[in-house]
């Protein structure tokens, strides 16, 4: 996701610009967002996938099968906020 789309996250005075956009980065990655919503059956994550892409790893809604119908929403949503994340 471009930093223009995120600038409002870290104020301008901020002295560890470079690093907070580091943290968002990873946060905002695939393989981070898929560990806070896949988890484990013994341990499942509660949260709709923030990324489409997530959407499409089946074990989702085999760990978390409610997620399924929330998921199905998300098709007809829309954002002004910030473009849809693949």
């Amino acid at each position: 996701m471009p930093r223009r789309d995120l600038r409002r996250l870290i104020p301008a005075g901020s002295k560890n610009q470079d690093a907070a956009w580091k943290w968002i980065e990873c946060l905002s990655a695939p393989q981070s967002m898929a560990v806070w919503t896949v988890r484990t059956s013994a341990n499942p994550a509660s949260l709709v996938p923030a990324r489409t892409s997530l959407l499409e790893d089946p074990r989702i809604f085999e760990i978390n099968p409610v997620l399924k119908r929330f998921a199905e929403q998300m098709a007809c949503g829309v954002t002004a906020a910030a473009p849809n994340l693949k």
